[in-house]
């Protein structure tokens, strides 16, 4: 898909959610350490893409190009302490929080959560009509259902975007968790598979960069209105080829 349609479309998006589609509700209560919330989540962002640039240079090549489910699998182990382990232990037992705080509730925006599956579901169904798409295969397809569908929406939405939004409030709280969540990207945009993917260009890397922070902004925005992990995570896992995928399988 051309690279200025895709910009286009996920700008479109973000809009649609940040002025027409649902309301925003009741902001969090204000924390009552406003710089612990910062610097944990800074710690936190920081930990994860650490971990994750140490992935991508100790993998080989050849396997960054084309994974095995070993490795991938493996690659999901050792990075999920980093993921969902050590977050989820700095909230439960340092911030107290409970399920509800973590998003693991129903949503309370049925308009927010309709428009999040419909709208991934139309750009699954571009990408499967794209000529260039490539299906993945069907266990790669099912393990991204955990990451990074599960994994990247619990930490940038679930923790960090709570607690920023307890910091600095509801707007400022998706707008920084949303640059986060692309940068966090980076090692794997320009060192890792999405560079070997897209061209070995960093062109194609920085609008990737640019796409993707702007997909964080969208979710973070999913997610607040919602209050709860389902759309952002549902949405999540829609794009990024795996509807196409999907597809693909059930094709006649």
């Amino acid at each position: 898909m051309n690279i200025l349609i895709q910009i286009g479309i996920n700008l479109g998006i973000f809009l649609l959610l940040r002025f027409v589609v649902g309301k925003y509700p009741d902001p969090l209560p204000k924390s009552k350490d406003r710089r612990r919330e910062i610097l944990e989540s800074i710690g936190l962002w920081a930990a994860v893409s650490i971990a994750l640039t140490v992935a991508v240079f100790i993998i080989p090549e050849n396997e960054l190009n084309n994974p095995t489910p070993q490795v991938v699998l493996k690659t999901n182990l050792l990075l999920s302490p980093f993921w969902v382990l050590i977050p989820l232990f700095v909230v439960l037992k340092i911030n107290k929080w409970g399920a509800e705080d973590l998003g693991f509730t129903k949503p309370r925006s049925r308009s927010v959560t309709i428009f999040a599956v419909a709208i991934m579901v139309l750009l699954g169904i571009l990408q499967f009509i794209d000529p260039g798409f490539g299906p993945m295969p069907a266990w790669l397809v099912v393990m991204s259902l955990y990451q990074p569908a599960f994994t990247e929406e619990f930490l940038f939405r679930g923790v960090i975007q709570g607690k920023l939004e307890r910091a600095l409030g509801q707007n400022k709280a998706w707008f920084y968790s949303g640059i986060m969540f692309g940068l966090m990207h980076t090692s794997v945009n320009f060192f890792g598979q999405q560079w070997y993917l897209h061209g070995e260009s960093i062109l194609n890397a920085a609008v990737l960069l640019l796409i993707q922070t702007i997909a964080g902004w969208s979710f973070g925005i999913m997610y607040m209105k919602s209050r709860s992990l389902l759309p952002s995570t549902i949405a999540h896992f829609l794009t990024d080829g795996r509807l196409a995928s999907i597809l693909s399988f059930i094709r006649f």
